[in-house]
Order: structure tokens, then sequence, then C-alpha cells
């Protein structure tokens, strides 16, 4: 009898309101270079007005 394979899919949401004058700081923390093993992926979707980031990665 074959196992089928089990798949996890973790995805992590966070939500950040960005301090003026920081997001250079913020956008270095989330995108580093190299990433780090483990994340394969990480977007981040900003709000209009350009204060409040939603980063996802998996």
């Amino acid at each position: 009898m074959s196992q089928t394979p089990t798949f996890i899919n973790i995805q992590r949401v966070v939500q950040h309101r960005i301090r003026p004058d920081t997001l250079w700081d913020f956008e270095q923390a989330w995108h580093p270079d190299p990433y780090p093993e483990g994340l394969p992926r990480a977007y981040a979707y900003w709000s209009q007005d350009g204060q409040e980031i939603t980063g996802v990665s998996r």
C-alpha cells in the first residue's frame, strides 16, 4: 500500500504601520540578500498612502 504525501503550506501574514523615514530600513529587513534558507517567497503590499505594509511570506 502506498502512502499519499502530505504537503504543508505555511504562510505568514504581517501588517506594519511604517513610521516616517523608516521605509528603507523596513525594505532592507523584508528583502534580505540572500534570503534565509527555507524562505522561498516573500511579498509586500503597500497601502495607497504608503504608510501601511502587509507582508506575506512562505
